[in-house]
């Protein structure tokens, strides 16, 4: 009897022995929890001089962050630069990568006296930031500048905030009014969605895109969606379902006018356009 309940025990502890073991090794696997998982949103904090001469080595600097933890895993970040006036010639350039404490740099410099404006592209996660600041290289004619480009810097100042006015919620007003963006004059891109859409039904966003003389094919298309007058901004990945044309389904879960924001990206290209759309 007593070789029995000893064969019994030392059962009962070998298998304990290898559940413990086992619990160390899925720790040790590096298995996360939804507690660790980090939900707040990716923010970029662009920092470049004010003021600077010509021919000046200058730093451009964007920090990335998630809550509290600096982000060094972004998936691309480019800094896009351009006089005033001239968005249409803007210049991308890529950071040094992979970023080092949430910090992504660019050495730069201008040959020009002008007023540049500096946005910087950021995408981790699975977000997108786009900050923009201005910077003015040596003592030009701020006041002339500012006079013949007076669209585009009120639509550089609305960009930043993700937030622009409208007055009227026609399509074709939208088209010319909601925003001021100079895009590509090679690129068309037409909005095939209704103006109003019923609120916690699907919706099916959609835009056609031609480039030049045929359809823009094989790019990466995101549609950026917030209620008017909301920090909150979602990102939807949409999938090009015949050539040129992109699609996504989205559901409103409330009633009010939305913002949405075409962002079309390829190896050559990076515009984007907005439109408005009323749920009831």
């Amino acid at each position: 009897m007593n070789k029995i309940l000893k064969l019994i025990f030392s059962t009962l502890l070998i298998l304990t022995l290898a559940a413990c073991g086992q619990e160390e090794d899925n720790n040790d696997s590096g298995m996360q929890s939804v507690d660790d998982i980090n939900l707040d949103p990716v923010e970029a904090k662009l920092t470049i001089p004010d003021k600077a001469d010509v021919d000046e080595d200058l730093v451009f600097q964007v920090l990335v962050t998630q809550g509290e933890e600096l982000v060094d895993d972004a998936s691309e970040v480019t800094f896009e630069v351009w006089a005033d006036g001239e968005k249409s010639e803007s210049e991308m350039i890529e950071a040094e990568m992979p970023g080092e404490e949430g910090l992504y740099e660019l050495s730069h410099t201008f040959s020009e006296e002008k007023l540049y404006h500096v946005q910087s592209h950021v995408t981790a996660r699975g977000s997108h930031a786009m900050p923009v600041k201005e910077i003015v290289i040596g003592e030009p004619d701020l006041d002339l500048e500012v006079e013949n480009d007076e669209a585009e810097q009120q639509d550089t100042n609305e960009e930043e905030n993700h937030v622009h006015e409208h007055e009227d919620s026609n399509q074709e007003d939208q088209e010319d009014h909601s925003d001021h963006h100079h895009m590509n004059e090679n690129i068309d891109i037409r909005w095939q969605t209704s103006e109003q859409a019923s609120v916690s039904e699907n919706v099916s966003l959609s835009v056609e895109v031609d480039w030049k003389d045929g359809p823009w094919t094989g790019g990466k298309v995101q549609f950026e969606v917030w209620k008017h007058g909301d920090e909150r901004h979602e990102w939807i990945s949409a999938e090009e379902t015949d050539s040129g044309v992109y699609e996504t389904e989205h559901v409103f879960e409330e009633t009010g006018e939305f913002h949405v924001t075409v962002h079309l990206e390829d190896d050559e290209l990076h515009e984007h356009k907005q439109f408005l759309i009323e749920i009831e």
